[in-house]
């Protein structure tokens, strides 16, 4: 009777063990996931390609590049931190919401949220260097994984797509 026992209080401690390890790990997968979610464009072109039929070769260069452009979205993300401080981009973020929760599209709604900022006429030129550090990355990160693409994985994603303003004739 004691030997059992002595088994139900070691199996008892490794099944708690083996139960924070895993929660653990899970916690640590969830936070490295996060990159990507950082970055609504990242996300939206994964959950595109998601759809998509992609080979393994092509999962594995995807996700390199993606991986890769993380990296440079952290070290840019770190930029704006540096700029604006926290307290800063929680002011900045509420006032994105805000002004296009009523209706405000484009410059109104980055006025809007310089404004929340309170930032220096020197400190939106470094912050709007930043922001086209990041769409030119970003957009690096597309024409890349639309080259990976076949014609017809294009046309599905919608990469084939010209983009908004580059297609208007001039009167």
């Amino acid at each position: 009777m004691v030997r059992y026992a002595k088994w139900a209080v070691v199996l008892t401690l490794v099944l708690g063990l083996a139960g924070s390890l895993a929660a653990q790990e899970k916690k640590n997968k969830k936070s490295k996931g996060n990159a990507a979610a950082q970055n609504p464009v990242i996300k939206q072109l994964t959950e595109q390609l998601k759809a998509l039929e992609l080979s393994e070769e092509q999962q594995a260069k995807v996700k390199e590049l993606v991986a890769g452009t993380n990296e440079k979205l952290a070290a840019i993300a770190k930029d704006r931190l540096e700029l604006v401080g926290e307290e800063g981009l929680k002011k900045m973020n509420a006032a994105r919401k805000e002004a296009t929760d009523a209706g405000k599209k484009g410059k109104e709604v980055q006025d809007a949220v310089n404004a929340s900022a309170g930032l220096s006429d020197e400190q939106i030129a470094k912050l709007k260097d930043i922001q086209a550090k990041q769409q030119t990355i970003v957009a690096e990160l597309k024409k890349s994984v639309g080259g990976l693409l076949t014609e017809e994985q294009r046309e599905k994603a919608g990469l084939n797509a010209p983009a908004k303003g580059k297609n208007k004739k001039k009167v």
